[in-house]
């Protein structure tokens, strides 16, 4: 009987997981990927990657094609964005 070879079974790259949710602003990284703010904002990426042009996100640093968020400036935008619960249309500065 002649041998044949067996061929080996292909591989199969799982998706990387998304991060823990960081709840505790302390624990953030000084510099966040755009999965990593998702992450911790709830938002959605498409939606933060959509913003940026818009300038309707935090603001974001460039290094090379990677996109960083300070976690100052993420900080500071979450506060910019409070509103009065009571009065919707009044933004706390």
């Amino acid at each position: 009987m002649p041998k044949t070879k067996s061929k080996a079974a292909p591989t199969v790259e799982t998706p990387q997981a998304p991060p823990a949710a960081i709840t505790d602003p302390d624990t953030l990284p000084i510099l966040m990927t755009t999965r990593e703010l998702s992450a911790f904002t709830k938002v959605q990426e498409q939606t933060l990657e959509s913003w940026r042009p818009r300038g309707e996100g935090p603001v974001y640093t460039r290094l090379g094609r990677s996109i960083r968020y300070h976690r100052a400036d993420v900080l500071a935008w979450l506060v910019q964005r409070r509103v009065v619960a009571h009065d919707p249309t009044k933004v706390l500065s």
